[in-house]
């Protein structure tokens, strides 16, 4: 899948992959799960021009969260990814709440429309005490 920003004045510059709530009911099983991220470009296409990152995490045991973050440097505006799960109960079952992966996104220098108006207003004043000085 394709993850995007939907404003140009974003990049996304990191993604988590993590489990989370995981209960073995005997410690027998596990679960894993692997993601290939294609930071600014294509996976079927290689990567070409991206940042290629593929990372698993793994979990067994009696319970807990497994947690991998990578970094996206320099951000960008879309990541191609696949993702591949595996869950093994063992003899009793497994339980877990969240198998997620969130993407952060931070704007870019393109200042907002406020500061631009206070700024506009701010050298609009001076121009105007400035005028007002010169007649004086």
């Amino acid at each position: 899948y394709l993850v995007t920003v939907t404003d140009p004045n974003y990049i996304i510059d990191d993604a988590i992959l993590f489990i989370s709530g995981i209960s073995f009911l005997t410690g027998d099983g596990f679960i894993q799960g692997a993601e290939d991220w294609c930071a600014g470009g294509v996976l079927l296409g290689g990567c070409t021009g991206g940042q290629h990152v593929n990372q698993g995490i793994f979990f067994s045991g009696t319970g807990g969260t497994d947690i991998y973050h990578v970094y996206f440097s320099p951000g960008v505006t879309f990541v191609d990814v696949t993702k591949d799960i595996e869950v093994h109960g063992g003899s009793e079952g497994v339980a877990f709440s969240r198998f997620d992966q969130p993407f952060s996104q931070t704007q870019t220098g393109i200042p907002e429309p406020v500061s631009m108006i206070l700024l506009g207003s701010g050298l609009g004043l001076l121009g105007l005490v400035g005028r007002k000085l010169r007649k004086a």
